[in-house]
Order: structure tokens, then sequence, then C-alpha cells
């Protein structure tokens, strides 16, 4: 039996436990952290930093350990990638890889250098002289989730949140944009073998509720609208792009905005994403990238052979991501029913009951309390199935107030 080291064991990590258990494989998890929820699922758990390479590596000879992965934290990567080096397992990336794919500062500059449309920025002295369009976006180029991210209306406003900003990026380098407000979309790639297959392009339906706040994705659905375009104008630039660097292993997804009827990207991710796509495009296509990735990652020979007959536009499919507000929560109530309504194909609770949410999470991807899989038979069906969902599950505060965001239509979003 083969032996999995996942390193970080939050929440999402649970998924990489569940698909590799289902594959046979024993799974050990390794952090900092005594009860890390991904620890209480795994075949064996050790207290061994994922920062700590050397200490890692003893481990994975100590335990003879057949693979390594990471699967959906940014500033894991780089320690991933050294790891798997000095243990001489399998890894889908190289160090310089990573380093551009997680710098948006260096992954912007690679789009422009293969003609990918993506979103204007500043520097900082243009802000200040006054040469800049308000609003603007301050963000940190290598940090994730929507951490670090302000909004800044004006020039008092910027000057501020610059340096709140500063503190969430380790290299203390900031990305000054352009704030964008249009429709968004996320595409979707596995690469195989040094060929990229387009797995999915999914609308990304964002809630604004806040003027001070980002807008999160409460939905996202399948087949993108925009998808078309996308093959015509960028795809072709995209693949040559991600092949520049050699790239020939794992998944890559990409956030862009849809303007003038143009698909503008403005960041990426090689590696899992925490929408946990894989569930639809394997009820879609046939092919599991998470399943795909956990094979290569022990050696295994990866199943491909549903892979050339990937069709993006196959499936009506969504992802229901349900946001929660700051408080204690007490009780998920409706999850079973949830379960067993139609389409239903997965459910992933971020939070235990028990947790206690500050507002620190508000206007972060750390609001997605819920994420519910499905698919229908046609678009009217998924939409009326979105919003069933949504009307379903509660999660209740000690005080039996639901805690989570619905003021808001899916037939409306969608539709408009």
């Amino acid at each position: 039996m083969k032996r999995l080291l996942i390193l970080g064991g939050i929440a999402l990590s649970k998924e990489i436990v569940e698909t590799a258990h289902s594959a046979g494989i024993d799974v050990y998890v390794t952090d900092y952290l005594p009860d890390s929820p991904a620890k209480r699922v795994a075949d064996k758990s050790f207290m061994v930093s994922t920062t700590d390479v050397d200490a890692v590596v003893d481990l994975i000879k100590r335990e003879h350990i057949d693979g390594v992965l990471t699967g959906y934290i940014d500033l894991l990567l780089p320690y991933y990638v050294q790891i798997c080096r000095k243990s001489g397992l399998p890894c889908y990336a190289t160090e310089e890889q990573i380093a551009i794919t997680t710098d948006k500062n260096r992954f912007k500059d690679l789009c422009r250098k293969y003609s990918v449309p993506t979103v204007p920025e500043y520097s900082y002295e243009e802000v200040l002289a006054g040469k800049a369009v308000f609003p603007v976006l301050v963000k940190p180029v290598d940090n994730s989730g929507a951490r670090g991210i302000f909004i800044c209306t004006n020039l008092d406003e910027f000057k501020e949140n610059y340096e709140k900003s500063l503190a969430f990026s380790p290299s203390k380098h900031l990305l000054i944009e352009r704030y964008m407000t249009g429709k968004e979309a996320t595409i979707f790639y596995y690469l195989h073998k040094g060929e990229m297959y387009l797995m999915g392009m999914g609308d990304r339906h964002m809630l604004k509720f806040d003027d001070n706040l980002l807008p999160l994705p409460v939905g996202y659905t399948f087949p993108s609208i925009h998808l078309p375009m996308f093959e015509k104008e960028v795809n072709e630039s995209v693949i040559a792009m991600f092949k520049s660097l050699g790239m020939s292993e794992g998944m890559v997804f990409m956030q862009s905005f849809i303007e003038e009827g143009k698909c503008v990207v403005y960041e990426m991710g090689y590696r899992l994403t925490g929408s946990i796509e894989h569930h639809l495009i394997s009820k879609s296509t046939g092919f599991n990238p998470l399943a795909a990735i956990i094979d290569f990652a022990v050696g295994n020979e990866v199943d491909d052979s549903s892979i050339n007959a990937i069709d993006p536009h196959k499936g009506c499919l969504a992802n229901v991501s349900l946001l929660i507000t700051p408080g204690t929560i007490k009780t998920y109530r409706g999850i079973e029913e949830a379960k067993r309504l139609d389409g239903v194909l997965h459910i992933f609770l971020s939070y235990d009951e028990g947790s206690e949410l500050g507002k620190q999470i508000m206007g972060r991807l750390a609001q997605l309390a819920v994420r519910v899989l499905i698919y229908a038979d046609d678009k009217t069906e998924l939409i009326n199935r979105m919003e069933k969902v949504k009307n379903t599950i509660q999660v209740l505060d000690i005080d039996g107030r639901d805690m989570l965001i619905k003021d808001y239509s899916y037939v409306r979003m969608i539709q408009n």
C-alpha cells in the first residue's frame, strides 16, 4: 500500500485524504498544529512543521513515504518543491515555475509577453502624482485567499491601506491595479506529459455586500457563457505561455474579468483550487484531476484514458458557495437534507461546530463556509437547484441566528 504525506492539515486537505483513501492509499499529514482538520481523518499524523524542510525529509525516510503533496496554500508550494527534491520524490513543479506563478507581478509580466490580456496597473509614484484613476486595488504579489487586498477610493485611503497590505506580503512587494467591476470567470487546465488540457471555464458570480469590502463568489456555473470567446482568442496564447516555463504536470486555474467581451486575466494558481471543482470536472468529463495528481505524487501511472476526450462544453454544473458572517457556529442544519436533493454531488464544510469566527474573515475567502457541488440537465433547472440548496442549509450561532448571507437571488444574479 502506497503512503502519501500531505503538507498542511487545513480543512480543504480532507478532500485529498478522502480521494487518496478511495484509491487505497494510506495518508499521513504533518504540520505544527496538534488538531488540524485533516489530521483527524488521516491514517497517521505528525507535529513537524511544513516549513522545516530537513525535518520533513527525515520524516519521509523514517516512515517510508512514497509521495508528497500540498494542495491549496501558495505559501507552502516552495517548501513542497524543496522537500520533493531533497527526498527524491515526484514533484509536478520546479522552484522557478512556482516562483513565477505565485508572484502576481511576475505572472502578469509573463501574460504581457505572450499577449494574454491582463489588468492595468499603476506604480506607487503614479498614484501619488495623481495619474491613477480611483478606485484602485492594492494587494500583495505573494499571498492568496484575498488576504491583504484593499479597495482604495481616494489618496488618503490608498496611503493607509498600502501600509496595511504590506503586512500581508512576505516580500514587502505590492501590486496596484485598476479596480475592475465586470463579470468574472475562472479557467481550469490539467497538465500531463507536457500537454495542456482545457478542462472547463466557469462563470464566477460575485456578491458585493459592503462598499469597503471585496466582492466574494457565491457561485460558479459551468460551462461559462464566455468559453467560446476564450477558446478563440486566448487559449492558444495561454498554452504557449505555460509551455514556455516547461510546465508539464499538475493543475492550473486562472481568474479573469470579462470586459467589453474580452477575457482579462488577473491571477492564477499552479495547484489544486479551493473551490474543489474536481468533483464537477469528474462528473462532466470522467477525468478527476485530484486523483491524477495523487497518482503522480506516489509514483503510480496516471489514468489518462479519458483525458483526451475532455470537452469543456459538456455538462451543466454549479458550485454553490455560501458566505458566513462573524460569530460562533453552534450547529449546521439541513446538511443531510441537502445531500438528498436532486443533483447534489458533494458538500464541503469549512468550519467545525464550535468555531469562533471574528471580523477578520470579512471580505476574504475565509467567509466561504459551505460549498455544494451540483449538476442538472439544463441551466434553468441548475439555477433552481442552486436556490434550493441555499434555502435548505443553515449555519446557526449560539443565539439560533442563521449566520449565512442569503439576501440575493441566483436567478437574478445569473440571468442578468
